[in-house]
């Protein structure tokens, strides 16, 4: 064939070509270095570190070049990445660490700002803005869920650090086990061990108190009696708002100190609130009727603790994500999931104004989602599915359901 065209012959060799010499290019690692800046954010002014750390997120975290003793501006050069490759940057400063988390860039140059604080002990700055606890009863456990949001703020931030902990919180002496503790300061959950207070004053976490947000997240086990369970906590911090939701609906509830909100119709879960508690004030509530079916065995962390033997702690590993606790929904289902969802969000009825129903649509992709990371659970429990093929897509699930979450959220709330 001959003519205007080019011959067929011809331009294959050229596809062909183009193809060969782009391939490479979309599969090249890229070459750069990191610079970045450390801010004083308790004085103002340039920040100083002990070290600073570059670390790789792949399965785990690979170290890819430091540097000590900063203050001011740093570089980290000769840093190979692959495409969409991401990196943590951990700052060191008074001994706290603070985590900034960047995909490489592809012109291989990356900025980074870090701030850093003073450390202090004192507990001043601190609110807990928000604290939420779920019950739910089985027939021999009541499962206790709990999250709170603090807020650390000041004219001098500082972050706040104590030992053994600087955040406290009650957990009855009836406890049977602990199942997860985490914490989490801004998108890096990490497990952690609660410890007991001498003197019995409760429990606390070796975890540092930044300025901003963070989420706290406990889950254990107490034993459930059909003809009537107490809990019983007295708040060690004053609490701006709380929302305690139970199941199932069924249940028979009194408490003396927050307000009955009713059941929710969307979920069939039971709401009770409150605002602006103060230190010491008393969450107590009766608890009776027929539990949920118990947990599948293995699931409460051994024999001895629900056929009666002394309560003792017993440590279930577990990492907790934001917007869902897979204990909670690993074990009761989907009775549980709106549980799950409700726990970090304000539930309805509560204070903050009121709700209406949300898109169908987005509610039935909600449950699907959920389901699907229950079902991911069971493989994984059951060893059908590799520990990094699972967190891979356990990650990407909980990535579709925070997007879906904060769309019911934000389509979910009226102007009052």
């Amino acid at each position: 064939m001959s003519g205007g065209g080019v011959p067929i012959r011809l331009a294959l060799a050229i596809a062909l070509a183009a193809g060969l010499a782009l391939a490479p290019l979309s599969a090249r690692a890229l070459e750069g270095r990191v610079d970045g800046t450390i801010v004083d954010g308790t004085n103002g002014g340039e920040g100083r570190a002990e070290s600073i750390q570059l670390l790789r997120l792949r399965e785990g975290m690979e170290a890819a070049g430091g540097v000590e003793n900063v203050t001011g501006a740093f570089s980290i050069p000769g840093i190979s990445a692959e495409p969409d490759e991401r990196f943590l940057l951990r700052v060191t400063h008074d001994g706290v660490a603070y985590n900034r988390a960047f995909g490489f860039a592809e012109s291989g140059v990356n900025f980074v700002e870090v701030t850093v604080y003073d450390t202090t002990s004192s507990l001043d700055d601190l609110r807990v803005v928000t604290y939420q606890i779920g019950l739910a009863a089985e027939t021999e456990a009541l499962r206790v869920f709990k999250i709170w949001e603090l807020t650390v703020g000041g004219g001098r931030p500082r972050t706040i650090v104590a030992k053994p902990g600087a955040f406290r919180f009650p957990i009855q002496s009836s406890l049977l086990q602990i199942r997860m503790a985490s914490a989490r300061f801004g998108t890096m959950p990490l497990n952690v061990d609660p410890i007991p207070v001498e003197g019995g004053a409760g429990y606390t976490i070796d975890y540092p108190l930044r300025p901003g947000q963070t989420e706290i997240q406990l889950a254990y086990d107490l034993p459930y009696a059909e003809i009537g369970t107490d809990f019983a906590e007295a708040l060690i911090q004053p609490v701006e708002e709380m929302n305690v939701l139970i199941v199932p609906k069924e249940l028979e509830v009194t408490s003396s100190l927050l307000s009955d909100r009713g059941v929710n119709a969307e979920d069939g879960i039971r709401v009770f609130s409150a605002r602006d508690l103060p230190e010491g004030a008393p969450i107590a509530f009766r608890l009776s009727g027929k539990g949920a079916p118990p947990s599948p065995a293995g699931e409460t962390g051994g024999d001895d603790a629900s056929a009666g033997a002394s309560p003792r702690v017993v440590r279930v590993p577990n990492r907790t994500q934001k917007l869902l606790l897979p204990a909670l929904v690993g074990v009761l289902g989907p009775l549980l999931g709106g549980l799950a969802y409700t726990l970090v969000h304000k539930p309805a009825g509560a204070a903050g104004g009121p709700r209406r129903a949300s898109d169908p649509g987005l509610l039935a992709r909600r449950e699907a989602i959920l389901a699907r990371i229950v079902a991911l659970d069971q493989k994984h429990r059951a060893g059908q599915i590799s520990e990094y093929s699972y967190w891979q897509k356990r990650e990407a699930l909980k990535g579709e359901l925070v997007l879906i979450l904060e769309e019911i959220d934000r389509g979910s709330r009226i102007a009052v």
